[in-house]
């Protein structure tokens, strides 16, 4: 049977690795919160349009 002590040390142990949880899910909503906005503030770049008059070649290199 487990003892007064040994149930106090684990209801500890349990209370920080809860805390432990809750700082990394802080840290990790910050994170995704400064990547959304950088991703909101950045343009979304646009294709740039082909030009289908010019035909377009490959370089080969000759031997």
């Amino acid at each position: 049977m487990a003892s007064a002590d040994d149930i106090t040390s684990e209801n500890d142990s349990i209370e920080q690795l809860q805390s432990l949880q809750d700082e990394n899910a802080a840290a990790l909503r910050e994170r995704l919160d400064a990547l959304r906005q950088q991703m909101e503030a950045t343009p979304i770049a646009e294709p740039a349009e082909e030009d289908s008059s010019e035909p377009t070649t490959t370089p080969t290199e000759s031997d």
